[in-house]
Protein backbone atom coordinates (compact mmCIF):
# COMPACT_ATOMS: atom_id res chain seq x y z
CA UNK A 1 0.00 0.00 0.00
CA UNK A 2 1.61 3.65 -0.81
CA UNK A 3 1.63 6.40 1.99
CA UNK A 4 3.82 8.70 2.93
CA UNK A 5 7.02 8.30 4.47
CA UNK A 6 7.37 11.25 7.03
CA UNK A 7 9.83 12.93 9.32
CA UNK A 8 8.36 14.45 12.41
CA UNK A 9 10.72 16.65 15.27
CA UNK A 10 9.85 16.94 18.55
CA UNK A 11 10.62 19.94 21.12
CA UNK A 12 14.25 17.98 22.03
CA UNK A 13 15.33 17.83 18.82
CA UNK A 14 14.35 14.02 18.08
CA UNK A 15 13.20 12.81 14.86
CA UNK A 16 10.17 10.09 14.31
CA UNK A 17 10.18 8.58 11.49
CA UNK A 18 7.24 6.89 10.17
CA UNK A 19 4.53 5.96 7.77
CA UNK A 20 1.20 7.63 7.03
CA UNK A 21 -1.52 7.79 4.38
CA UNK A 22 -1.78 11.16 5.98
CA UNK A 23 1.05 12.55 7.75
CA UNK A 24 -0.85 15.65 8.39
CA UNK A 25 -3.16 14.20 10.60
CA UNK A 26 -0.66 12.11 11.85
CA UNK A 27 1.25 14.90 13.14
CA UNK A 28 -1.77 15.98 15.06
CA UNK A 29 -2.41 12.59 16.44
CA UNK A 30 1.41 12.89 18.05
CA UNK A 31 0.21 16.29 18.78
CA UNK A 32 -2.16 15.33 21.17
CA UNK A 33 -0.46 12.51 22.50
CA UNK A 34 2.78 14.78 23.80
CA UNK A 35 3.40 17.76 26.12
CA UNK A 36 5.37 19.73 23.88
CA UNK A 37 4.50 20.65 20.44
CA UNK A 38 6.07 18.87 17.51
CA UNK A 39 6.55 19.94 13.71
CA UNK A 40 6.30 17.85 10.64
CA UNK A 41 9.88 18.03 8.96
CA UNK A 42 8.46 17.08 5.31
CA UNK A 43 7.51 13.76 3.73
CA UNK A 44 7.54 12.14 0.37
CA UNK A 45 5.54 9.30 -1.25
CA UNK A 46 6.56 5.91 0.02
CA UNK A 47 5.75 2.36 1.46
CA UNK A 48 6.14 1.08 4.85
CA UNK A 49 8.70 -1.59 3.37
CA UNK A 50 10.68 1.63 2.56
CA UNK A 51 10.16 3.01 5.81
CA UNK A 52 11.27 -0.01 7.60
CA UNK A 53 14.41 0.20 5.68
CA UNK A 54 15.21 3.27 6.40
CA UNK A 55 14.84 2.63 9.88
CA UNK A 56 17.51 -0.26 9.33
CA UNK A 57 19.34 2.68 7.70
CA UNK A 58 19.01 4.98 11.30
CA UNK A 59 19.68 2.00 13.64
CA UNK A 60 22.86 3.51 15.39
CA UNK A 61 20.89 6.83 15.83
CA UNK A 62 17.76 5.23 17.34
CA UNK A 63 16.37 7.12 21.11
CA UNK A 64 13.32 4.79 21.15
CA UNK A 65 11.33 3.10 19.01
CA UNK A 66 10.77 5.03 15.84
CA UNK A 67 12.75 8.16 17.23
CA UNK A 68 16.15 9.07 15.96
CA UNK A 69 18.70 11.05 17.15
CA UNK A 70 19.80 14.13 14.34
CA UNK A 71 23.12 12.93 12.50
CA UNK A 72 24.25 12.88 9.08
CA UNK A 73 22.39 10.56 7.49
CA UNK A 74 19.01 11.01 8.98
CA UNK A 75 19.44 15.05 8.45
CA UNK A 76 20.95 14.14 4.79
CA UNK A 77 17.30 12.37 4.24
CA UNK A 78 15.24 15.50 5.97
CA UNK A 79 16.93 17.72 3.62
CA UNK A 80 15.68 15.52 0.45
CA UNK A 81 12.03 15.95 1.80
CA UNK A 82 9.69 19.01 0.15
CA UNK A 83 8.92 21.17 3.01
CA UNK A 84 5.42 19.76 3.90
CA UNK A 85 3.20 23.17 3.03
CA UNK A 86 4.33 22.88 -0.74
CA UNK A 87 3.43 19.16 -1.22
CA UNK A 88 0.16 18.26 -2.00
CA UNK A 89 -1.13 15.08 0.16
CA UNK A 90 -3.84 13.92 -2.53
CA UNK A 91 -2.10 12.64 -5.42
CA UNK A 92 -5.23 10.25 -6.77
CA UNK A 93 -6.98 11.67 -9.41
CA UNK A 94 -11.09 9.76 -8.52
CA UNK A 95 -11.20 6.97 -6.99
CA UNK A 96 -11.00 5.58 -3.65
CA UNK A 97 -9.97 8.07 -1.09
CA UNK A 98 -9.77 10.63 -3.33
CA UNK A 99 -12.87 12.30 -1.26
CA UNK A 100 -11.20 12.12 2.11
CA UNK A 101 -7.98 14.05 0.79
CA UNK A 102 -9.91 16.54 -1.17
CA UNK A 103 -12.43 17.09 2.50
CA UNK A 104 -9.28 17.52 4.14
CA UNK A 105 -7.42 19.72 2.29
CA UNK A 106 -10.26 22.04 2.51
CA UNK A 107 -10.39 21.72 6.53
CA UNK A 108 -13.89 20.13 5.66
CA UNK A 109 -15.12 16.95 8.31
CA UNK A 110 -17.00 14.03 6.51
CA UNK A 111 -19.35 14.50 9.21
CA UNK A 112 -19.39 18.19 7.99
CA UNK A 113 -20.10 17.48 4.96
CA UNK A 114 -23.05 15.07 5.33
CA UNK A 115 -24.78 17.84 7.08
CA UNK A 116 -23.70 20.16 4.85
CA UNK A 117 -25.73 18.06 2.26
CA UNK A 118 -28.28 16.32 4.46
CA UNK A 119 -26.64 12.86 4.00
CA UNK A 120 -25.26 10.49 6.60
CA UNK A 121 -22.24 10.12 7.44
CA UNK A 122 -21.97 6.43 6.48
CA UNK A 123 -22.73 7.53 3.02
CA UNK A 124 -19.69 9.38 2.76
CA UNK A 125 -17.61 7.15 4.12
CA UNK A 126 -19.05 4.74 1.40
CA UNK A 127 -17.73 6.94 -1.12
CA UNK A 128 -14.42 7.71 0.02
CA UNK A 129 -14.24 3.94 -0.61
CA UNK A 130 -15.77 3.77 -3.78
CA UNK A 131 -17.79 6.09 -6.01
CA UNK A 132 -19.75 9.18 -5.37
CA UNK A 133 -23.32 8.71 -6.86
CA UNK A 134 -23.44 10.80 -9.95
CA UNK A 135 -26.51 12.33 -8.71
CA UNK A 136 -24.89 13.48 -5.66
CA UNK A 137 -21.15 15.18 -7.11
CA UNK A 138 -22.92 18.55 -7.83
CA UNK A 139 -23.94 18.51 -4.01
CA UNK A 140 -20.82 18.45 -2.99
CA UNK A 141 -19.34 20.38 -5.40
CA UNK A 142 -21.19 23.18 -4.18
CA UNK A 143 -20.64 22.43 -0.67
CA UNK A 144 -17.55 22.15 -0.72
CA UNK A 145 -15.85 23.74 -4.11
CA UNK A 146 -14.49 20.56 -5.10
CA UNK A 147 -14.80 20.38 -8.87
CA UNK A 148 -16.65 17.61 -10.27
CA UNK A 149 -14.22 16.46 -12.45
CA UNK A 150 -12.02 15.74 -9.10
CA UNK A 151 -14.44 13.81 -7.54
CA UNK A 152 -16.02 11.82 -10.87
CA UNK A 153 -13.28 12.13 -13.26
CA UNK A 154 -14.73 9.60 -15.81
CA UNK A 155 -18.54 11.55 -15.44
CA UNK A 156 -17.20 15.30 -15.48
CA UNK A 157 -14.16 15.84 -17.47
CA UNK A 158 -11.96 18.97 -16.70
CA UNK A 159 -11.95 20.81 -19.15
CA UNK A 160 -7.89 20.59 -20.06
CA UNK A 161 -9.48 16.78 -20.64
CA UNK A 162 -12.16 18.02 -22.72
CA UNK A 163 -9.68 20.21 -24.75
CA UNK A 164 -7.21 17.58 -25.31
Amino acid sequence: MTGYVYAIENAVGFVKIGWSTDPKRRLSKINSDTSSPCKLLGYVEGTLEQETALHRMLQSEVEHREWFRRGPLLDHFISMLPPPETKKICTRKGGPGRLYDALHARNITPAGLAKAIGRHRVAVSRWNKGRIPAETVRQIEAATGIPASDLRPDLFPSSEGAAA
